[in-house]
């Protein structure tokens, strides 16, 4: 109803809308949490600080009910706040940034278009009007003269401290200016109140060995078993069930 109150919308106008919001808002996420949990396997002492966080912050809680085995059974699960997601969740939003860092689902990036001449700023780089220009993340994300050893995963890179002396610009992730990803708060809110969710509740550990993950690209980057690991899948890991009140 909202869409085809939109003056002049049809069919096809209705449809690429939903289209986008299931791929650029569904997809991307998903990946990109793909990307966290395998970081966070490989990483564990990353893991357990951002569980050790995780644990200390008390959280609502969401129950239902279901049928088992034709038993009547109840279920419930903890999650942050929209507050708590703001305020409280720092050490996993420095999780969750260092992911978008690592492993950006727009990886090959966006193309702009320069509305005049231009010369880059610090370069002698002349951009002729009408040129499209790529911006590359990926690219970006692996520069050592902005992020020091590019290839190792590692969260701390941003601490306030961290941010404040590098550039506003460096994390590329959901572009920037005025035509920057318009879903990227509902995004932050959404994949942190996911990990939150998750992580509190279980664990995750590989299903083939890490050398059989590889980056898959194409519109946007998530990871892929090759051949060797005789899976056909994504992301294969064991989901452990622990205790809510462990450690």
């Amino acid at each position: 109803d909202i869409f085809m109150s939109v003056p002049g919308a049809n069919d096809d106008y209705v449809g690429a809308e939903i289209a986008t919001f299931l791929f650029a808002g569904s997809e991307t996420t998903s990946n990109s949490l793909a990307w966290l949990v395998f970081e966070t396997i490989l990483n564990e002492a990353v893991r357990d600080e951002m569980i050790s966080e995780l644990r200390s912050i008390d959280m609502g809680s969401l129950s239902w009910s279901f049928a088992e085995s034709g038993e009547h059974a109840e279920s419930t699960i903890a999650y942050p706040t929209f507050k708590q997601v703001q305020t409280e969740l720092v050490y996993t939003t420095m999780v969750w940034k260092e992911t978008l860092r690592r492993r950006p689902v727009a990886a090959t990036g966006t193309y702009r278009t320069t509305t005049e001449d231009v010369v880059l700023p610090g370069s002698k780089v002349a951009i002729q009007s009408r040129t499209d220009v790529l911006l590359p993340p990926y690219v970006m994300h692996t520069d050592p003269d902005v992020w020091p050893n590019p290839y190792e995963f590692d969260p701390l890179r941003f601490t306030q401290e961290a941010n404040q002396k590098r550039n506003s610009l460096a994390l590329q992730t959901f572009s920037s200016g005025p035509r920057n990803c318009v879903g990227q708060t509902f995004a932050h809110h959404e994949a942190l109140t996911t990990v939150a969710a998750l992580f509190r509740r279980y664990r995750f550990s590989l299903a083939c060995k890490p050398e059989h993950i590889s980056e898959h690209h194409s519109l946007t980057m998530r990871p892929r078993t090759d051949r060797a690991s005789g899976l056909r899948m994504n992301l294969p890991v064991h989901v452990h069930r622990v205790d809510a009140t462990s450690a």
